[in-house]
């Protein structure tokens, strides 16, 4: 699996993404334990804040994502809209699952 955070900023258009953690606990050291218990995390070299965020998500998925994240979020829908079965039968070698609540 690989780990996946995107995220956007209010005053941008353009939504940020990180990709290809390999392991959970490296988006959770990295990233989102820093973001829940302190409100910030790095990226870039620059210190994004929880206040200046529009949205924020991880993904968790079974192939390294070289996609932009309109894919992963049609996905995502899809999933939730037709069903997991069905998409597995569908495309049997793509999975994405929005992990942000599990975290």
């Amino acid at each position: 699996m690989f780990y996946n955070v995107f995220f956007k900023l209010k005053n941008e258009n353009e939504i940020k993404k990180i990709l290809n953690f390999p392991t959970k606990e490296d988006v959770l050291e990295k990233i989102y334990l820093p973001f829940k218990n302190n409100g910030k995390f790095e990226f870039d070299g620059a210190t994004i804040n929880k206040e200046d965020l529009e949205f924020f998500q991880v993904v968790e998925t079974g192939l390294q994502s070289p996609e932009d994240y309109e894919n992963i979020k049609r996905y995502l829908k899809e999933t939730q809209q037709l069903g997991e079965k069905f998409l597995n039968e569908k495309f049997p070698n793509y999975y994405a699952k929005d992990i942000t609540e599990e975290l």
